[in-house]
């Protein structure tokens, strides 16, 4: 099994990427060839280790990508020389190897977390975007559920049409003089609710001092959560195996 797995590095974290990478080669997915594409508007160092490639881009480009939150993709002929495709956040670090686990049951979805700082609340209490004026939209009855951007992953043709998806939506809401509350979530949330997705419990994404009550798989080291000193419990054990948002919810055993 050959993987692709997309990072995007700022100033902030350009001593992470060797870490990372040791973290990565010996957790996530250690059976499989993998390739790293590091994105950075950094100049590439000296020396990389094999299979890691430095994607420089400017800083214009970058600051765009980091404000507006476009998660990085590569040509679709590259990515299809991989069975999957993942993004992950560098400042993820693992509790014990994630392996075929985490992989969707089917070919046509999308694998994403769901973020830990929503689990039970009511849907109209989730921070989907309420702005009409907004690709990103979800009105109130849409979305069950919220999730994180820091780990999304598919099939390449699944991810590609996601990321091109997110990448349009953004530029027509900046045409429109628009930006969605809370990016890159925002986009990927409302790109969710209508295309098929294979939901992980957030203990795939568990945040640094939470008890969570769902199996420690990987941590988020920083604080992306807003409201660190909120710890609730998620009350999912299992994984949530979702169709659409419209759809039935599946809680697995």
């Amino acid at each position: 099994m050959k993987i692709a797995l997309l990072s995007l590095i700022d100033g902030q974290s350009i001593d992470q990427w060797q870490s990372f990478v040791f973290q990565t080669q010996r957790s996530f997915m250690p059976f499989a060839e993998r390739q790293y594409f590091l994105f950075s508007s950094d100049e590439a160092p000296t020396r990389l280790p094999p299979g890691v490639e430095w994607c420089q881009q400017n800083d214009q480009t970058l600051d765009f990508d980091k404000r507006h939150c476009l998660l990085p993709t590569l040509p679709i002929d590259l990515l299809c020389q991989f069975d999957w495709v993942f993004y992950l956040s560098l400042n993820l670090t693992f509790f014990r190897a994630i392996g075929r686990d985490l992989l969707p049951k089917r070919d046509h979805e999308l694998v994403v977390v769901q973020h830990a700082e929503y689990v039970n609340l009511p849907p109209d209490r989730l921070p989907f975007e309420r702005n009409q004026k907004s690709t990103a939209y979800v009105s109130i009855g849409q979305g069950i559920y919220y999730v994180t951007h820091q780990i999304v992953g598919g099939r390449p043709r699944i991810f590609q049409a996601m990321a091109e998806s997110m990448h349009q939506s953004l530029i027509e809401d900046c045409r429109n003089g628009v930006v969605a509350e809370r990016l890159p979530e925002a986009h990927l949330n409302r790109y969710l609710i209508d295309h098929p997705h294979c939901l992980k419990h957030s203990g795939y994404c568990y945040p640094q001092g939470w008890d969570l009550g769902v199996p420690r798989m990987i941590l988020c080291k920083s604080g992306n959560t807003s409201h660190q000193s909120d710890k609730r419990g998620s009350g999912h054990t299992g994984e949530l195996d979702r169709n659409s948002s419209r759809e039935r919810v599946s809680r697995a055993a």
